[in-house]
Formats: C-alpha cells, sequence, structure tokens
C-alpha cells in the first residue's frame, strides 16, 4: 500500500488497530491536550478524530482551497 497516506494510531498496551486511508498525506498532526482527540492537516482540509474510536470516519474541521505548505 502507499504508506504516506494511511494513518496509524498505536496503544502498544492494546493490539493493533486498522488504519485510516487518508485522500491526501499528512503535512501535520497534534494530539488535544487531554489525549482525547487527534487532529490531521493534509493538502485540502483538516480533519479530526476521536481517539477512543479510530479509525472511525472522522470530522472534516476545515477545508481549504490550497495545498499545505
Amino acid at each position: 500500500g502507499n504508506w504516506e497516506r494511511q494513518l496509524h494510531l498505536r496503544d502498544l498496551s492494546h493490539a493493533p488497530r486498522k488504519h485510516y486511508a487518508l485522500k491526501n498525506p499528512a503535512e501535520a498532526i497534534a494530539f488535544s491536550s487531554n489525549g482525547e482527540l487527534l487532529a490531521v492537516g493534509t493538502d485540502w482540509e483538516i480533519l479530526l478524530f476521536e481517539v477512543d474510536q479510530f479509525p472511525h470516519k472522522p470530522k472534516v474541521v476545515g477545508r481549504h482551497q490550497g495545498m499545505v505548505q
């Protein structure tokens, strides 16, 4: 597969979870201060995942017209 477009989230104390296939490569990722949310900035959109529900479909919290630099 295309590794640059697969988002993997791993809790080392549990079995591996499935991955989420991104439409575009991730340019930035960040966790919320309590670790419950994961924000992923890709070219064209910003995705918000609930960590305990990963890899369920994320909420799209922003879209833009250009590529992230």
